[in-house]
C-alpha cells in the first residue's frame, strides 16, 4: 500500500540557496551557474530514473539549466525566493511510465497551466525502492511571450493601523494607501504559500 508523503520548501537566496545547486542534485548532473561561473555536481545519477521540464505555452528554454540560469539572472534581489522545492512519494504499485504520467499531469494542472515553469526528477533509493519525485517550481511566472513576468503573483493586501490584514484591494487603493501613509507597498506572496492551495484533495 502506498504511503503519502509530501514536503514543500522555499528556495531562498537570503539563506545562501542557489537554484542551480538544487537543480544539480535533483537531476543528477553537473550544472554551471552562468552568473558566478561556479559548477555544481551534487547529484547521484544512479538514483535518477527520469527527469523532465514542463513549460507554459510560448516558452523556448531548451534545458533545465538554461531555465534556472535565466531566472537567477532575472532575479536581482538579495532576498529573492527563487523557487518552491517539492518532494512527493510515488506509489510503488505504479509502473515507471505511469509514475511519469502522473507527475507530468500533476505539474500541468497545478503549475504549468498557470504560467509557472517546473523541472521534475523521479528518484529511487540504493535498492531501487522508495520511488519519489523532486519538483522545482519557479516562483515567477512566464508570460505568453515566454518571458519572465514583470510582477510576481501578488496578493494585494496591506495591514491597517492595528496591524490587521485588510481585505483584498485593487491597485488604485494600494496607490492611495501609499500616498496617505508614506509607506511602500511591497508585500509579495506566492500563491502556493497558502495552505488551502497546498492541501488539495482533488488527487485523493
Amino acid at each position: 500500500m502506498a504511503i503519502y508523503y509530501s514536503q514543500i520548501k522555499n528556495l531562498k537566496r537570503s539563506t545562501g540557496s542557489n537554484s542551480l545547486s538544487s537543480l544539480s542534485y535533483i537531476i543528477g548532473e553537473k550544472v554551471k551557474d552562468e552568473t558566478t561561473g561556479r559548477t555544481f555536481n551534487y547529484g547521484r545519477n544512479e538514483r535518477v530514473y527520469a527527469y523532465g521540464m514542463e513549460l507554459p505555452n510560448g516558452s523556448t528554454f531548451r534545458s533545465p539549466s538554461e531555465l534556472f540560469n535565466s531566472l537567477e539572472k532575472y532575479e536581482k534581489q538579495n532576498n529573492a525566493r527563487m523557487a518552491k522545492k517539492i518532494i512527493c512519494a510515488l506509489p510503488r504499485e505504479f509502473d515507471e511510465e505511469t509514475q511519469k504520467r502522473v507527475v507530468r499531469d500533476f505539474i500541468k494542472k497545478n503549475f504549468t497551466d498557470k504560467g509557472y515553469p517546473s523541472v521534475w526528477a523521479i528518484h529511487y533509493d540504493d535498492d531501487n525502492n522508495n520511488p519519489h519525485v523532486h519538483i522545482m517550481v519557479a516562483n515567477r511566472q512566464l508570460n505568453e511571450k515566454g518571458e519572465w513576468a514583470k510582477y510576481k503573483n501578488k496578493k494585494e493586501t496591506v495591514l491597517d493601523n492595528q496591524g490587521r490584514r485588510m481585505p483584498q484591494i485593487d491597485k488604485d487603493k494600494v496607490a492611495q494607501w501609499e500616498e496617505e501613509t508614506g509607506k511602500t507597498f511591497n508585500q509579495e506572496d506566492f500563491e502556493y504559500d497558502d495552505r488551502e492551495v497546498i492541501v488539495d484533495d482533488s488527487y485523493l
